[in-house]
């Protein structure tokens, strides 16, 4: 089984807008995101769980890996079948962001877990961040091709109040010192701003932990990429 997210999947989450026709809310998909700079083409792959980069495709398109999409301007522009090409390439040879990885682990589609995610966000709005959802995964069948089930609930008051002094230990024990190395230092130590105050963990250490322990950015299951 593979983990990158489709075409018709990643349009339905992330390029499908509203619209209103004779009073029936419908949704259609914006012909103008095509073709699409390197940048954007990369943007998109990593979206959908590929670990790519400007220089990713430029190695695999020297080395005959992938057509070049066409110029314009002295610039490559990406269809969207150029950027299916690179997709089914990447995930054919695991080339996975670690997000996608913690998904191959645990048998999980990536599409029904951005999906549970927003339910969850959505279901509870009281929730003042991401990071104060917890993961629950009911296991799949992966011998006959049967994926895992995820689902989001809030943390419990106790699991909150767990968390919280995670924090409080992670901001007390460890200091980023002033040349931005990430050592661990004496408690007062400058932050990476270098203006000595101290910086919270969760501003520099842990981030926004997301759906399935991504890096300290903020998965990107809201919105378009």
């Amino acid at each position: 089984m593979r983990y990158a997210m489709e075409r018709k999947d990643y349009e339905e989450l992330f390029l499908m807008v509203s619209q209103e026709a004779n009073g029936v809310e419908g949704l259609r998909h914006p012909r103008s995101e095509y073709p699409k700079s390197t940048a954007q083409a990369v943007q998109e792959l990593r979206t959908r769980g590929l670990d790519a980069s400007a220089a990713t495709l430029d190695y695999l398109i020297e080395r005959g890996r992938l057509p070049a999409p066409a110029m314009e301007n002295g610039r490559r522009r990406w269809t969207a079948a150029d950027i299916d090409r690179a997709a089914e390439y990447m995930d054919a040879e695991g080339q996975y962001m670690p997000q996608t990885l913690a998904r191959m682990a645990l048998n999980i589609d990536p599409t029904q877990d951005v999906r549970a995610f927003r339910q969850a966000l959505s279901e509870h709005p009281e929730i003042p961040g991401p990071q104060l959802l917890v993961l629950e995964v009911l296991p799949g069948a992966p011998n006959v091709g049967v994926r895992a089930m995820v689902r989001y609930r809030p943390m419990t008051e106790r699991e909150r109040a767990e968390w919280k002094q995670k924090l409080v230990a992670a901001r007390t024990d460890r200091r980023w010192d002033m040349n931005g190395h990430g050592a661990a230092v004496e408690n007062g130590a400058s932050g990476p701003d270098g203006d000595g105050k101290s910086v919270p963990a969760e501003q520099h250490a842990l981030g926004v932990s997301s759906a399935l322990g991504e890096t300290s950015t903020p998965p990107n299951f809201g919105g378009r990429s």
